[in-house]
């Protein structure tokens, strides 16, 4: 692509780059077919790798394979459940997403897109989704990306409901069991504490119309600014319009009560 497009070598390369994509095609499309209900065909037809024409320009090819490189996957096979075919295309695949340069919010954000396009495509056949979802999951809890994980569990584990593997459930099971039980429009779990003076305090018994729920820790830099805050306000209201339950996660209950004076 670097070269001038009359340079003798650009045409022979071209040309030789046009014949290796032929020859390619060739074998994917009709030599691997010739059993084409064989594992053996499904696998390399949903296997192939993207061809780019030659005349798509350097800095669009990309933006081609964001587009495309899904095209010839058969998500509807579940038998490919048996082979590494959906974990390496779905690698393949994050990989054009990939960018070193850009700071974590916004690669997330690119691997978050990568996964919409993955799983919408999955979503044609339950096992295969549930397959890919449980891969993505363990990948990106390996490589530490909490946001793009928590993305999965609140927009397809939760949102259809998936029946994950025992393993990969195990692995998450309290961001699932949060997300489902947090979800936006759901009662808040019933609390049941002590308060400081021993008096059992339950979540479910307060009347108010609106409760305030905070957890609060005296290691919590931004604790100590905002509880004392949050302790005046509630003694300022002339009509208690308002509950705050304040939960401590000390140790030590005296050093928890002190931080809300």
């Amino acid at each position: 692509m670097r070269y001038p497009q009359d340079d003798e070598y650009y045409n022979q390369t071209k040309n030789r780059l046009i014949a290796l994509q032929n020859e390619y095609l060739k074998f994917v499309k009709i030599i691997a077919q010739k059993n084409p209900d064989s594992f053996v065909a499904k696998y390399i037809r949903s296997a192939q790798l993207p061809i780019i024409d030659s005349s798509v320009q350097t800095d669009k090819q990309l933006v081609y394979l964001k587009a495309h490189s899904l095209d010839n996957i058969d998500f509807n096979n579940s038998l490919l459940i048996n082979s590494d075919l959906f974990s390496n295309k779905t690698i393949e695949y994050l990989t054009y997403y990939r960018n070193p340069q850009l700071p974590l919010e916004l690669l997330e954000k690119e691997f978050m897109s990568a996964v919409d396009s993955v799983l919408n495509k999955a979503k044609v056949n339950q096992l295969v989704y549930q397959h890919i979802t449980e891969y993505l999951i363990d990948g990106f809890k390996k490589f530490g990306f909490d946001k793009v994980l928590d993305y999965i569990v609140e927009n397809y584990v939760i949102k259809d409901d998936l029946c994950l593997d025992v393993k990969t459930e195990g692995l998450i099971k309290r961001r699932i069991d949060q997300a489902r039980n947090l979800k936006i429009g759901n009662s808040a779990p019933n609390i049941i504490l002590p308060d400081v003076s021993g008096k059992v305090i339950s979540l479910n018994k307060n009347t108010s119309d609106k409760n305030l729920i905070v957890f609060y820790a005296s290691w919590c830099p931004h604790c100590k600014e905002i509880m004392p805050k949050l302790n005046e306000l509630y003694k300022k209201q002339i009509e208690k319009k308002f509950q705050i339950l304040a939960i401590s996660l000390d140790s030590k209950k005296k050093i928890g009560w002190n931080l809300l004076k």
